[in-house]
Formats: structure tokens, C-alpha cells, sequence
């Protein structure tokens, strides 16, 4: 049984171990009607309405004293992600900080990151990890392509390294808008499936700071050969159901729904990508069939 946040008529009590709890009815420092609270319930309940506080209970004030709308405790402990607290620590341990709880300690970093306070901060963190991965492993897969280009006898290495340096160019233009894009995309088809699910407890923002800091912190990934980018990808997804759990205090079957969602839309604009292509091309060799004499 975890700490107890306990409070008076709107007034926080503080936070006590359950066996403080009890010894305070006993003595009457709390009342049987004051307000308690934990992680996991829906809502408050007076302390004289716990199972576990019903023996030694103390006096319990009128009803009229109760605050069924009192407001949900404070964590008083610094936010987390460190990136939260760039401007009194150095970016770069904000950054290596931001990574080890987001990583390792998804589960507390987004119980106490903030739900509001910009879109700047972490879209920054985000651009700044995935486009570093997503650049850095399209650069040295140009570099095989091109060695790999100039291993093979029957190819120009002039148009070899035409070729390359024309995709590498093409990749650094493209690469940085569409990284930008995507995380907005994403994290609105997130919040609106959160949404029908009845699932949104927070805004769109709160859904966008998860998203950000999750595939932010899984960028470098990008950079390990073959699997790296999948790898991220899974591990992002995971990160992200817990940070929409925590964040907007949803069950977890709802955060999953919504993540697959990203994938599942996808996934399904590729497919039809893939059979408008072919079915065009079929079209075309009809056509190109039906002209020839």
C-alpha cells in the first residue's frame, strides 16, 4: 500500500505511510472525514469510508466540511524529464539525464512530467535525437551504397558517385521536414483514437510532450545497423503506452488502441500507396499492349 495524500476542507495535510494514518485517527489528529487519496483510485474518499481505517477511527465531521471536488495532490519533486529543468542544469546532462528516465523509469518520469507548458521544449528534444539518428544512418548507408557501387567491375564509378551524392543530398533536404512532421501527425491520430475512446483526460499537448519525449529518446537507435530503427520503434511504442497510461491517468488497453492506431493508419495509406502504384502500372501495359499493332 503506497503513501496517502490526506486533506482537510481543501487544505493538503500531506502525504503519510498508512500506519501514520491510523495512529493519527487513533489520536484524532485526522478526522474520519477528511479526504484521502492514492495512486490508482479514481477519486478521493474520506478516510472513515477506508476498509483498512475503520478500527480506531476518530470523530467524523458534519458532511457539509467535505470537499468532494478537492484537488488532486501535488508532487512537490522537481518534473521530470531533466529537459524540463534545461535552463538550471546544462543541456547536454539534461539531455544524457532525459534519457536514462525516459529509457529505464518511463513509469515515474511521465507520472511527474508536466501536462502543459509548451510544445517547443520537447519538440526540440525530439528534432534534435531523431533527426541526429535518421541523419547519421542515412549518411553512412549512402557510404555502403557507394562502396558497395564501386566493388561491382560493370559499374561507372563516376555515376556511382553521381548517384550517391544526389540521394545523400536529396535525403539531408528532405529527411529534417518530414522528421518535423511526422511527430505531429502521430501524435494527432493519437489523440483523437484517446479521444473516441474516451481515453483524453489531458489535451493534445500532453499527447504531443509523450510522444516527443518517447521517440525523441529512441532517435539514436536509428544509427545500429539493420535492426535499429525497428528496435527503437518497439521500444518507443512501449514508452509511449506508458506515458499516455500516466499522463492522462488512462487505462493502459486505451493507450495501446490509440498507439497501434499510428501504426495501423500507416500502414493502410502504404498499402493503398502500393496498390494505386500497381494498378497503374497494369493499366499502362494494357494500354501500351492494346496500341501495339
Amino acid at each position: 500500500m503506497g503513501k496517502i495524500f490526506v486533506n482537510r476542507a481543501g487544505t493538503s495535510l500531506g502525504t503519510f505511510e498508512p500506519q501514520e494514518v491510523r495512529d493519527g485517527l487513533a489520536s484524532g489528529r485526522f478526522l474520519t472525514s477528511d479526504l484521502a487519496w492514492q495512486e490508482g483510485m479514481p477519486e478521493w474518499k474520506a478516510l472513515g469510508d477506508w476498509q483498512e481505517f475503520t478500527a480506531g477511527s476518530g470523530p467524523r465531521l458534519p458532511e457539509a466540511t467535505l470537499v468532494p471536488d478537492a484537488p488532486e495532490p501535488v508532487d512537490d519533486r522537481p518534473p521530470m524529464p531533466s529537459w524540463e529543468n534545461r535552463k538550471t542544469i546544462s543541456p547536454m546532462t539534461a539531455i544524457v539525464q532525459s534519457l536514462g528516465q525516459i529509457l529505464l523509469n518511463p513509469s515515474d518520469t511521465f507520472s511527474r512530467m508536466p501536462k502543459t507548458g509548451g510544445f517547443a521544449g520537447p519538440f526540440f528534444f525530439y528534432c534534435l535525437l531523431a533527426l541526429t539518428g535518421a541523419l547519421a544512418a542515412h549518411i553512412y548507408e549512402s557510404v555502403f551504397n557507394l562502396s558497395s557501387m564501386f566493388g561491382n567491375q560493370a559499374t561507372d564509378p563516376t555515376v556511382a558517385a553521381a548517384e550517391t551524392g544526389l540521394g545523400l543530398v536529396t535525403g539531408l533536404l528532405i529527411i529534417p521536414p518530414l522528421i518535423a512532421i511526422v511527430i505531429f501527425i502521430a501524435s494527432g491520430i493519437t489523440h483523437l483514437v484517446l479521444m473516441l475512446l474516451s481515453g483524453a483526460n489531458q489535451p493534445f499537448e500532453t499527447t504531443f510532450r509523450v510522444n516527443a519525449y518517447a521517440m525523441g529518446a529512441v532517435g539514436l537507435f536509428s544509427v545500429i545497423p539493420v535492426c535499429g530503427g525497428f528496435v527503437g520503434w518497439i521500444w518507443g511504442t512501449i514508452i509511449a503506452v506508458i506515458g499516455l497510461h500516466k499522463a492522462h491517468k488512462t487505462e493502459v488497453w486505451k493507450a495501446i488502441i490509440a498507439q497501434l492506431a499510428v501504426f495501423l493508419i500507416c500502414c493502410g495509406l502504404l498499402l493503398m500507396v502500393f496498390v494505386t502504384a500497381g494498378a497503374a502500372a497494369v493499366a499502362a501495359a494494357g494500354a501500351a499492349a492494346a496500341g501495339t499493332p
